[in-house]
């Protein structure tokens, strides 16, 4: 991320990035080695430590690639970079489904993690061989540390505060319903992720480049967040209404009371898709002070849900309530700074948050009803109905130019150009005038 934030880059910024990226991946991999069997007992899964040894692997590697692809994104070259990344996540979970199938055990998957992860660093290296090279300066990798330290800090911070729900609950709720949550959550969460992470590695980038010119900032982050919400939320909202025909395909109806769980998690998901777009952006400007106090906010919202939770002796449901109620009220505190200095424009953000929600309010209740119609015929007639239901959705939403903000947003910006040109073509419009 320090190297993208760069508008230019020194003789041995790269070679420190490289250095710095080694040594860091080097010291998490034997803390991680070494603290498995405590940390695995933390979760009360004393069994995990093998797992997370091998996970330490994965997750070397994984850091490896990332100068490297960060290097690749400096030169726009997102599609090559997404290729790249998609086709070692697909060969990682191939050989992880196919070594399950004759080994019937997690560590089946974490040995596909491993595999993704080696085939990405070399896939990553590759892209980027010209413009790797070494070196070392004491200044740059002041400076690189400074910036990416704080930003790792972030990052570590975030993943702990986001884990103590789930922590929780396997203190709390025992083994069954500890899978129940990760199942309902792996459903929404894995989509969110690649939806967050696909959005911000395009974007980060940018942001390096119009930093300094406030009506492209504004731009940027005003039309993205309409267009990121716009389409994204009425495809989650029907997801949570179709939660129990999704879970029994996805999952198997042994996990058929995960549904409930799965919509607050879609709940959960919709305030923290446009959190985690302005957190970006934010870490991008180099607010990292502001998104240090967000991570202070969100800690002691989820604390006082947990509290709640644990005093009162509310269950599970109760729990993702309040971690959904943590995540808006988030969101709120996030982008109040960003409409204060004038970077995002609040009449349009907060227009079309009105008309999106309004939409997938409606989306959600069709699929609801549809689910429920359709409760006594079989898997496949249910699934069908919510696909109809999706496609009449989506095209509402294309042909609704002149009521529909994030439709309207997309066209004013792709006039004159065909939508095989996309929308990469059109942010470097406004980045370069």
């Amino acid at each position: 991320m320090a190297v993208l934030r760069r508008s230019k880059l020194g003789e041995k910024t790269v070679g420190s990035a490289i250095v710095i990226t080694l040594v860091a991946n080097t010291l998490v991999f034997v803390a991680l080695w070494f603290l498995a069997s405590a940390w695995a007992r933390a979760w009360n899964i004393p069994a995990a430590s093998r797992l997370i040894r091998v996970l330490a692997f994965a997750l070397f590697f994984n850091s490896l690639a990332i100068v490297p692809l960060a290097l690749t994104r400096r030169r726009l070259r997102f599609g090559a970079s997404a290729l790249v990344e998609t086709s070692t996540q697909v060969s990682g979970i191939t050989v992880g489904v196919v070594l399950a199938v004759f080994l019937h055990t997690t560590m089946a998957l974490a040995i596909g993690q491993l595999v993704g992860s080696v085939t990405l660093f070399i896939g990553a290296a590759a892209l980027a061989r010209r413009d790797l090279r070494l070196g070392f300066d004491r200044g740059e990798a002041r400076e690189l540390l400074t910036y990416g330290g704080q930003l790792s800090g972030l990052y570590f911070s975030a993943w702990a505060i986001n884990a103590i729900p789930s922590w929780f609950t396997s203190l709390s709720f025992g083994k069954f319903t500890l899978g129940l949550y990760n199942r309902a959550s792996l459903v929404v969460n894995l989509p969110l992720s690649y939806l967050t992470g696909g959005i911000t590695k395009v974007l980060f980038p940018l942001y390096g480049r119009v930093r300094d010119d406030i009506v492209k900032t504004k731009a940027m982050l005003s039309e993205g967040i309409v267009l990121a919400t716009g389409f994204i939320w009425p495809l989650f909202a029907i997801v949570a209404g179709a939660a129990p025909v999704l879970v029994d395909i996805l999952l198997g109806q042994r996990w058929h009371r995960a549904a409930p769980l799965l919509r607050l998690f879609v709940l959960i998901a919709c305030g923290v898709f446009p959190t985690t777009f302005l957190t970006n952006a934010a870490e991008a400007l180099g607010w990292i002070k502001f998104a240090a106090f967000r991570l202070l906010v969100l800690l002691a919202l989820l604390g006082a849900a947990v509290a709640v939770v644990g005093v009162t002796g509310l269950g599970l449901r109760w729990l993702l309530v309040g971690v959904a109620i943590a995540q808006w009220l988030t969101y709120v505190v996030t982008i109040r700074p960003f409409v204060s200095r004038g970077i995002v424009n609040s009449r349009l953000v907060l227009g079309s948050h009105l008309v999106h929600g309004s939409l997938s309010l409606a989306a959600f209740g069709c699929a609801f009803g549809c689910a429920e119609l359709l409760a006594g015929a079989g898997l496949f007639v249910q699934a069908l109905g919510e696909v109809v239901l999706t496609l009449a959705v989506c095209a509402l939403v294309l042909r609704g130019r002149r009521w529909y903000p994030a439709t309207r947003v997309l066209a004013e910006r792709m006039s004159g150009d065909t939508f095989e040109s996309g929308l990469l073509a059109r942010l470097r419009v406004i980045v370069l005038g």
